[in-house]
């Protein structure tokens, strides 16, 4: 279940396992995320986050401040408008595996928090709550009660968007 990915990427430390999904090393991305932290506050703001961008070799279609304050936005848990390492961690994962423009895809893979290329359902709800869903919790459960085997935890990419479709979420 392999996901193509928008993002330009010049660097041979990102790895790639066989369901075709791409992975950044954490120990490399600790280190990598502590030099970009030049004020040393734990978390990068926007032009912290596109230098080292930068400096991994990924390259968005689009660099534009605006953009990447997007796609910060939807990484962002407490609304700082900068990211804590779990949540870089979170962006640069979603980076790597979607295409910006792509906000659906974009938004399953910053979910997808083991990199598993599924979300469990415990998260699914406060993602489609990052995506503008108005359903409720048990509209939701009662959609995926019927649509998934009863002995499934998690959600693919591909039923991800089957939901949004069916709760209408644009």
């Amino acid at each position: 279940m392999g996901c193509s990915s928008n993002a330009h990427v010049q660097n041979k430390v990102i790895k790639t396992d066989e369901r075709g999904i791409h992975h950044y090393p954490v120990d490399e991305l600790i280190k990598e995320f502590n030099l970009a932290d030049k004020d040393k506050s734990g978390s990068l703001n926007v032009d912290e986050i596109i230098a080292l961008m930068l400096k991994l070799g990924v390259k968005l279609d689009t660099t534009q401040r605006s953009e990447v304050e997007k796609l910060m936005m939807i990484a962002d848990d407490h609304k700082t408008k900068k990211l804590e390492f779990h949540e870089f961690k979170q962006f640069m994962y979603a980076v790597l595996n979607s295409s910006p423009q792509a906000t659906v895809t974009f938004l399953f893979f910053v979910g997808d928090k083991d990199e598993s290329g599924t979300i469990e359902q415990v998260e699914l709800f406060k993602i489609l709550k990052k995506a503008g869903s108005k359903a409720t919790e048990e509209q939701v459960k009662e959609y995926m009660k019927h649509q998934m085997k009863a002995d499934s935890k998690c959600v693919d990419l591909k039923t991800f968007k089957e939901l949004l479709i069916h709760l209408k979420v644009k």
